[in-house]
């Protein structure tokens, strides 16, 4: 036999991202599964506050000046719109 056949028989490592396969499931698996549960709720909770951050800084926008909407020069970018 040729040197490397005992590298051959040995088990290779599994290559790239693969999902481990036959995992039977022991050790209380329920216990260290993540559920999103909660997920509407915390939806309402963010969109909440959302408006509640939005109310404090109303007079927006007042750092500054307002500038006008100006189209770009190049011919490449003159569709586009920027504040001038």
């Amino acid at each position: 036999r040729p040197p490397n056949s005992a590298v051959k028989r040995a088990k290779k490592m599994v290559k790239h991202n693969n999902v481990v396969p036959n995992q039977h499931f022991h050790k209380k698996w329920a216990r260290r599964v993540k559920t999103w549960f909660d997920q509407p709720a915390q939806k309402k909770i963010r969109r909440e506050r959302r408006k509640l951050k939005a109310a404090q800084v109303a007079p927006r926008p007042a750092a500054g000046s307002l500038r006008p909407l100006v189209r770009c020069p190049t011919q490449k970018n003159n569709s586009k719109l920027r504040l001038g």
